[in-house]
């Protein structure tokens, strides 16, 4: 089962990787930061299920970063088909940025995060976990461009990245 699945997130992060690690950073001014994703083009799907909307959104989000809330064109990452491949949907793309701002992220910084494209469900990975409680049993996963199959005897979507 899949459907589009839009998530705008805003985080205040409560430490810093650098405190995971034991280094305290020096205070500094509070900066924002945003991460915008968008995947319409899913090569491993048949062309009926590629999708519109998600390019635009990201477009016209950062629009209004910029524009309206003074964000930094340094600040704000955008992965979008059409891009270099640097800046494709892609996992290994989304992990990246995902560890960029964990690296520059601060005490007190205000992350947007902005996933728009294909989504789904697969059975929770780890139903006994307490930290991790699923009521439903099912974990929901964001589908990159560069998505797998479903693979039954696993009962997950290749390549998915896991709300884990």
């Amino acid at each position: 089962m899949s459907w589009q699945l839009l998530v705008a997130l805003v985080l205040v992060l409560p430490i810093t990787s650098q405190e995971v690690f034991g280094q305290t950073p020096e205070p500094t001014a509070a900066r924002r930061h945003a991460l915008l994703v968008g995947c319409t083009a899913y090569p491993s799907l048949p062309l009926a299920l590629r999708l519109e909307g998600p390019g635009n959104d990201v477009q016209l989000l950062h629009k209004l970063l910029v524009k309206h809330y003074g964000l930094a064109e340094d600040d704000i990452t955008v992965l979008a088909d059409g891009e270099d491949d640097k800046r494709r949907p892609t996992r290994a793309n989304i992990e990246a940025a995902f560890r960029q701002l964990a690296q520059v992220a601060r005490r007190g910084d205000q992350v947007l995060i902005f996933l728009a494209g294909h989504g789904s469900q697969q059975p929770n990975d780890n139903p006994d976990d307490a930290d991790d409680p699923e009521p439903d049993g099912l974990d929901e996963t964001f589908l990159p461009s560069d998505i797998g199959d479903w693979v039954s005897e696993k009962q997950r979507v290749e390549n998915a990245i896991v709300d884990d």
